[in-house]
């Protein structure tokens, strides 16, 4: 949900997909919280009339972490704050997580 996001300045975004982990990252360009039913025009597919908040991003330069390899998450949520030097820096087909 945003509201954990806090007053946080959200610099990049790793998208985890489950069952292979993380492959890149982006740089955030931009972010705002809105409304689910103002994010898309209701002709859209993806329109819900939801009025529940979502955080949207603008999302900048692509980083690919090492060759295209995807690296899992070491037991953790994978919805999460991190750092991003365990990030850009696995250990062996790890992303190791301060906790």
């Amino acid at each position: 949900m945003p509201s954990q996001f806090g007053k946080r300045k959200l610099r990049y975004f790793a998208p985890y997909f489950p069952g292979k982990g993380v492959a890149f990252y982006y740089e955030i360009e931009g972010y705002s919280v809105q409304r689910r039913n103002e994010v898309y025009v209701p002709s859209h597919p993806l329109y819900k009339d939801d009025s529940s908040e979502r955080l949207v991003i603008k999302l900048g330069t692509k980083y690919v972490i090492q060759e295209n390899r995807y690296f899992i998450l070491d037991g953790v949520n994978p919805y999460r704050y991190l750092d991003l030097k365990s990030l850009t820096h696995p250990a062996g087909n790890r992303i190791e997580v301060n906790r």
